[in-house]
């Protein structure tokens, strides 16, 4: 039998043909639909910043990449800039742009991840101190030209103290060093800072506070970066020097200090006098008043001898000759008192420099500790009394109790007599009445009796 092949080809089913368009725009109706309102995490790679004010970057993590875009009305709300390498935490909406068919978030908030946050946290931190006007070079006040003591809060222990005695005992003298030992690291740390800080400010116990520590990771100095301890540093009563770290360090402690040193070496640079400045002070003002001296005495020299050579005075009597010699005697007198006096006053301060230069702050840090533990053994030693007094008191008082037990006076045969009805205690032969019940308490237990007849003294 013949078969119609118009027929059979009428049965082939015919293709759905799409345009790029429709299957893009199929693919975008579905997935933005799946994916509304997504939060994804991951590194910023391939970051831009358009003219415009938008923001085109990509998240990756171990694995993939996605494409993303943050428009400008967004962008501007952003507490910090984002750059390569930082981890954020994205929210936004699935996108797809069908002129490039791919697929992107459209990002509408940023979240900072890892130490992306705590920067975020330090930036919040210094717009509010900035407002508060803790930061403000007004508020700030010069270091005191005049500097005799010097309070250093820092690790007692670290290499940073030691240095900045070395360059105070080189190039200061007569100053006074104390210490106000705290941990510089760790969760306690920043606690222990402001501590210390407030008890410095409120005995005043220098004319100018170091803060310092040696240098770290961001981890190791973000005890300077509590706002407890900006807030100690801006109430203090003295000038506070910061120096915190190494010089490309920067702390919020160096923000609100009076003065920012870049290392704790050159903190004690800028608050020590050289010493050889005051020697050459010294001499210089030895040569001035020695210059005026000289240069008085050789004036009244000139003005005596022309008054002596004046021919209107010839003829003056013997005494006023006599007084002007006396006047020259005088002078040289005056010459030789004054440079004796300079010469003592140069051998005072000598002996004032040796004398502070024997007194190193080393020294004075073991006798303080001495004198510590010289207390401490003492107050153990009172406690130790009181405690064993105490224990006196204790048993006499245990002593006491037993003997006024009354259970005790029952094991040598006495009974207590008490009412059956109320269980009072009969105390008197006058409270009794004939054929009433009482209890006999004895040691060991109790007896019930009637009383038959009461027998009067």
């Amino acid at each position: 039998m013949a078969t119609n092949l118009s027929e059979n080809t009428s049965l082939i089913e015919t293709p759905i043909i799409l345009s790029v368009s429709q299957i893009t725009w199929t693919i975008k109706n579905q997935l933005e639909q799946l994916f509304p309102n997504i939060w994804v995490k991951g590194e910023v790679s391939n970051f831009k910043k358009q003219a415009s004010g938008h923001l085109y970057f990509s998240l990756n993590d171990e694995g993939a990449q996605i494409a993303a875009v943050m428009f400008r009305g967004n962008a501007s709300s952003l507490p910090m800039p984002i750059n390569n390498g930082d981890t954020i935490i994205v929210k936004g909406d699935l996108n797809v742009y069908p002129p490039r068919g791919n697929y992107q978030i459209v990002v509408k908030s940023i979240t900072y991840a890892g130490l992306g946050e705590q920067l975020l946290k330090l930036q919040q931190l210094k717009k509010k101190l900035e407002a508060l006007g803790w930061t403000s070079p007004d508020r700030k006040r010069p270091l005191p030209t005049s500097i005799e003591r010097i309070v250093v809060v820092t690790s007692p222990t670290g290499a940073v103290l030691r240095d900045i005695c070395q360059i105070l005992n080189r190039r200061m003298a007569g100053f006074r060093l104390i210490v106000n030992p705290v941990r510089v690291q760790g969760e306690l740390a920043s606690k222990e800072i402001a501590q210390a800080i407030r008890e410095c400010s409120q005995y005043r116990l220098g004319d100018v506070l170091i803060l310092c520590r040696g240098g770290g990771s961001a981890e190791d100095l973000s005890p300077f970066n509590d706002e407890d301890v900006a807030k100690a540093i801006v109430e203090c009563s003295i000038p506070v020097v910061s120096a915190v770290g190494h010089e490309t360090d920067f702390t919020i402690a160096d923000l609100v200090a009076d003065v920012r040193a870049p290392t704790p070496s050159a903190a004690a640079e800028l608050v020590s006098h050289e010493k050889q400045e005051l020697v050459d002070r010294l001499k210089m003002l030895r040569k001035g008043i020695y210059k005026a001296y000289t240069g008085k005495l050789s004036h009244l020299k000139e003005l005596t001898s022309k008054l002596l050579n004046n021919k209107n005075l010839k003829g003056l009597p013997s005494t006023i000759m006599n007084r002007a010699q006396r006047f020259d005697e005088l002078q040289e007198n005056l010459l030789t008192i004054t440079q004796l006096r300079i010469r003592m006053k140069k051998k005072q301060l000598d002996q004032a420099t040796k004398f502070v230069q024997s007194l190193a702050p080393q020294t004075r840090l073991i006798q303080q500790r001495e004198k510590l533990n010289r207390l401490n053994l003492s107050l153990s030693t009172r406690i130790q009394s009181i405690l064993f007094q105490t224990k006196n008191q204790l048993k006499a008082k245990e002593r006491q109790l037993i003997a006024l037990n009354p259970f005790n006076v029952l094991e040598r045969g006495y009974a207590v007599v008490r009412r059956k009805k109320d269980k009072s205690v009969v105390s008197s032969i006058q409270t009794l009445n004939v054929h009433e019940q009482v209890e006999l308490v004895l040691k060991d237990g109790s007896a019930l009796a009637d009383v038959t007849e009461v027998l009067k003294k």
